[in-house]
């Protein structure tokens, strides 16, 4: 019989373990995105969830090392 609480609890903690340990270029950059301009040390993107002709995605890095992204369309 299948478990599915456990492949849930399982689902959970992959998709946990990616977040924290996949850098959010290296998912951008691979699936096809580049930055279109960087500011010391922060990268702006087009939006991939939209059209967006002013790049808006932006990806930064906090001061104790986190990688944070935001979109700040508008």
């Amino acid at each position: 019989m299948i478990d599915l609480e456990r492949i849930q609890a399982t689902a959970r903690q992959d998709t946990e373990h990616l977040k924290q340990n996949l850098s959010i270029v290296y998912v951008l950059e691979r699936a096809g995105h580049k930055p279109v301009k960087e500011d010391n040390g922060r990268l702006s993107y087009h939006s991939p969830w939209r059209q967006d002709s002013n790049p808006s995605l932006d990806v930064w890095q906090t001061l104790d090392g986190q990688e944070r992204a935001g979109d700040f369309a508008a």
